[in-house]
């Protein structure tokens, strides 16, 4: 094992492996319908605390069913649930093919695609996430200010 660890690359596929095992896993384990998440059939039924406490959605929430909906395809329904859902959903399951990309480069030994992929990875993740943060914050106030 620690000769294969010492792979050039090795930590971004494993890593990149392990994110698009999730997300399969997810699919696989999970459904959701526009009220509740169920896992292996049997519905979870656990409430937003924040909501509970205050009367109000709390930024994340919703999040669970729209990404277990994005994943299942479901993709307009997963939209209207949290928007950041399926964003988060696609772009997870971008890291994960860009990390793989990444490993594929440095085994290949060609230093100056792994150093741009890097580099790529590295913009688009910060700039994906920002994303991420203000349409998750631009839905939560869209609701507060329906209310």
């Amino acid at each position: 094992m620690k000769r294969l660890a010492s792979q050039p690359g090795f930590t971004a596929g494993a890593l990149g492996l392990c994110i698009l095992l999730q997300l399969a896993a997810l699919r696989w384990l999970m459904m959701a319908d526009a009220e509740r998440v169920y896992v292996w059939g049997q519905p979870i039924n656990v409430t937003c605390a924040f909501k509970r406490s205050f009367g109000v959605p709390c930024p994340t929430c919703g999040m669970t069913r729209s990404v277990v909906l994005a994943l299942a395809g479901e993709w307009p329904l997963a939209w209207q649930i949290n928007p950041a859902g399926p964003l988060l959903a696609a772009g997870l399951a971008a890291l994960g093919v860009s990390l793989l990309a990444l490993t594929l480069a440095k085994q290949k030994r060609r230093a100056h695609a792994a150093r741009a992929t890097r580099r790529w990875i590295q913009i688009w993740a910060l700039g994906y996430g920002g994303l991420v943060i203000v349409v998750l914050f631009a839905h939560w106030a869209r609701q507060l200010l329906a209310r």
